[in-house]
């Protein structure tokens, strides 16, 4: 009886602490630090961002009127104008210095250049349905608002 009781309270424990730390870091406050645009898309350069891909999307469709109205960015249903990379800040601002960075032309060199890595891509589709690029999957949201996972094809 008492084995029984010691394996229900350490399942307990390990599940009280994996929601914990899924908490901690899928839902912190995510801090954008910039947003810079070019002739075909946003970047907005973040820290903090959740961690796992639906909390990405959540996030965003949570903020996308917050953030969308703060940094002006277009909210147009013309696929030129709605393609927006959320990339992590990291270590800030560094000079071109090694191969693969992405640099900001509208921001005066030397320091106008980040490490690429890139969070989330949302992008529309032909059918003006949004479309999110995840490191390792991509999820088109339905008219409906459904969430529908359909890998890189």
């Amino acid at each position: 009886m008492m084995k029984l009781i010691e394996l229900i309270l350490l399942v307990g424990i390990i599940a009280v602490s994996i929601a914990l730390w899924g908490f901690y870091f899928g839902w912190r406050e995510v801090r954008i630090i910039a947003v810079h645009k070019d002739k075909y898309s946003y970047s907005v350069l973040v820290d903090d961002f959740p961690k796992l891909a639906r909390q990405k999307i959540i996030w965003w469709v949570k903020n996308k009127e917050r953030v969308i109205n703060m940094y002006g960015l277009s909210d147009s249903s013309d696929t030129a104008d709605f393609n927006i990379y959320f990339w992590r800040f990291g270590d800030g601002y560094n000079e071109l210095g090694k191969y693969d960075r992405l640099c900001f032309e509208d921001m005066p060199p030397p320091k106008n250049c980040i490490e690429k890595d890139r969070l989330m891509y949302i992008t529309l589709t032909r059918n003006g349905e949004v479309s999110y690029w995840l490191n390792d999957t991509r999820y088109i949201q339905k008219a409906d608002g459904r969430l529908v996972e359909v890998g890189f094809n």
